[in-house]
């Protein structure tokens, strides 16, 4: 099979599915959204209510999420900075969403958060367990 070109940089891209390679795909795709960004934001925001609607797990996630935003609202936690490089601008990080478990966050810049998710994997229930759990509020 030959190897394709791409169409934008005249170099051989490291797969064979597109016309383009990824880094100009990329650079495409970045511009294209800064261009158009309220059909993006359109775009972002159905594609979570889908998500949102169809997917237990997403729901469970974004309750637990919304417990320690009201939490830190409320004063019952204390928003920390990084505790990896001392960032104060960090962000809430869950170990495990078990319910149980939504109260123990870690702070972490978002450059350590992605780190964090490159190399461990969260614990979260089942989606059996989520609709057994799952009472339509937080039930706290």
């Amino acid at each position: 099979m030959k190897n394709r070109i791409c169409s934008k940089c005249k170099k051989v891209p490291s797969y064979n599915s597109k016309s383009i390679c990824r880094e100009c795909n990329t650079k495409y795709m970045r511009t294209w959204r800064q261009k158009n960004k309220d059909k993006w934001n359109e775009y972002k925001r159905k594609w979570r209510m889908d998500d949102y609607n169809n997917n237990p797990l997403t729901r469970w996630k974004e309750k637990a999420n919304r417990f320690v935003t009201y939490r830190v609202s409320i004063g019952k936690i204390k928003r920390m900075s990084c505790e990896v490089c001392n960032d104060k601008n960090s962000q809430a990080h869950h170990d495990s969403y078990y319910k149980s478990h939504w109260g123990n966050v870690r702070w972490l810049c978002q450059s350590h958060h992605s780190e964090w998710h490159i190399s461990n994997t969260a614990k979260i229930p089942s989606k059996e367990k989520i609709k057994k759990l799952s009472t339509g509020h937080y039930g706290i």
